[in-house]
C-alpha cells in the first residue's frame, strides 16, 4: 500500500466486492481502483495523466455530488447498503484531482517521486 492509499483511505477494491452493488458503486470501486494504479506509478504525474480519469467519472461525480447536497446521499446509502464514508470519500478525492490549483494527491505523489528520484533523476542503490 503506497503512502497515498494511507493518507487517503485510497484501497484497491478486491474484484469481488467491486462487483458487488448498483452500477454506481461498482464504477465508484472502479474509480478508485484506477486512481491507485495511477498513484502506484513511479513517475511524475502531469495533469493530461489524471484528467481522462475525472473526465470518465464526471457523471458518476454530479450524481452524487447532487444526493449530497439534497442531503439525500445518506438515504441513498442506507437503501443501497453502500458504505457512505466511500462515496464521501469519492466525493472528495474527485473534487480534490479537479481543482484548478494543484490537487493535493497528485501533488504529494509528485513530490515524492521527485524527492526518491533526486528531482527527476535516478538515484543508484
Amino acid at each position: 500500500m503506497s503512502i497515498f492509499s494511507r493518507i487517503f483511505g485510497i484501497q484497491p477494491k478486491s474484484d469481488d466486492k467491486v462487483e458487488s452493488g448498483s452500477p454506481e458503486t461498482i464504477r465508484v470501486g472502479e474509480f478508485e481502483k484506477e486512481l491507485h494504479v495511477l498513484l502506484d506509478r513511479d513517475a511524475y504525474l502531469a495533469c493530461s495523466d489524471y484528467k481522462p480519469l475525472c473526465a470518465k467519472y464526471e457523471d458518476l461525480f454530479h450524481q452524487f455530488s447532487t444526493l449530497k447536497k439534497s442531503k439525500t446521499l445518506d438515504y441513498y446509502c442506507s437503501q443501497n447498503h453502500v458504505d457512505a464514508q466511500q462515496l464521501e470519500s469519492f466525493l472528495e478525492t474527485f473534487a480534490d484531482l479537479n481543482t484548478k490549483e494543484s490537487t493535493e494527491i497528485i501533488t504529494l505523489h509528485n513530490k515524492d517521486f521527485l524527492e526518491k528520484t533526486e528531482f527527476g533523476i535516478r538515484k543508484e542503490s
